[in-house]
């Protein structure tokens, strides 16, 4: 069976998530799963071995049959059974985990918390705008001495800085993301596009457009559509050494909003016992609107796919 990682708009966990589902759905049947991600967007030189060693890829005789994972193809599996395929599919190439060591190193990170704060596209329309003092308490609750934030808006990190330093100065806190990256888009920003949420409470609708109101700010950028090889090299990297270093945390804070914070969250070494979920707060979003919580992701829980499971759209 045969697997395409395709050019296109899906984001890179999008991507690698459905890759995942097949590669679970062949092992059940005792099927071998090729890879073809000549065409991928995010490759820079080998595609999908430019960051992982795992997955052969078929580049030369006739064309297998193509997946399809929208359909009959679709299983359910447990969430153990999704953190394992994890450990056996997303196996980092030495030189990402030699890199993230030695700037762990640099930074002086050994027992800390990570942060993961996810902007960009995802507030178009995905994701709602969950305000960084939100992060700021839960990573404040451990009592750190070091708070690594992995996002991709340095804006977030500096208001998240400001935050933390407000109650705290000797605790540091400290980023990879560039100074220039203010969100990741992968077209170019197209507010227009973007749409509001709406909820009712007390028999009246209301309109939240916090995440809009956010990106009206953005300063112009180059979308990743138009990045190089070299450009998607750098961006790709910061990204997968951000996530290492996660997952080397004592604790992480995130929210499942996003395919990234679910990648972290399914392949933290220390499993649930170091999530902390913004979820689990009841964040009041306005008076007598809270965004709980959809999914527990015990052990035995079955599931679809972590890609689908995003808890925007949740309220009380």
């Amino acid at each position: 069976m045969e697997f395409f990682l395709r050019k296109g708009t899906l984001g890179f966990f999008s991507d690698a998530f459905r890759l995942l589902e097949s590669y679970m759905v062949c092992k059940q049947k005792g099927v071998k799963l090729y890879l073809n991600s000549s065409e991928w967007t995010f490759g820079h030189t080998l595609g999908w071995s430019d960051y992982f060693t795992s997955m052969a890829e078929k580049t030369e005789g006739p064309p297998l049959p193509e997946i399809s994972i929208d359909g009959e193809e679709i299983r359910q599996f447990t969430v153990a059974q999704y953190k394992q395929s994890i450990k056996q599919l997303f196996i980092f190439q030495p030189h990402l985990l030699e890199k993230a060591r030695a700037l762990q190193i640099e930074l002086g990170l050994d027992r800390f918390v990570a942060v993961f704060i996810r902007r960009g596209d995802k507030l178009l329309g995905e994701s709602l705008f969950i305000p960084v003092q939100f992060y700021a308490q839960l990573a404040l609750s451990k009592d750190p001495t070091a708070i690594f934030v992995q996002t991709d808006d340095y804006r977030a990190f500096l208001e998240f800085k400001d935050i933390i330093h407000s109650i705290n100065t000797t605790i540091r806190v400290i980023t990879t993301c560039p100074e220039t990256k203010f969100g990741m888009f992968f077209t170019p920003l197209d507010i227009t596009k973007g749409r509001s949420f709406s909820y009712e409470h007390n028999n009246t609708r209301y309109v939240y457009s916090q995440n809009l109101q956010y990106l009206s700010t953005n300063l112009p950028q180059k979308p990743l559509m138009d990045y190089t090889n070299a450009e998607m090299r750098e961006h790709v990297e910061e990204m997968l050494v951000g996530i290492i270093i996660c997952q080397s945390a004592d604790f992480i804070v995130l929210d499942h909003m996003s395919n990234v914070s679910r990648f972290i969250h399914f392949s933290h070494p220390k499993g649930k016992v170091a999530i902390l979920a913004i979820e689990d707060m009841g964040i009041q979003i306005k008076e007598g609107v809270c965004l709980v919580k959809r999914y527990d992701y015990t052990e035995d829980k079955l599931i679809r796919n972590p890609r689908h499971h995003s808890i925007y759209n949740d309220y009380i």
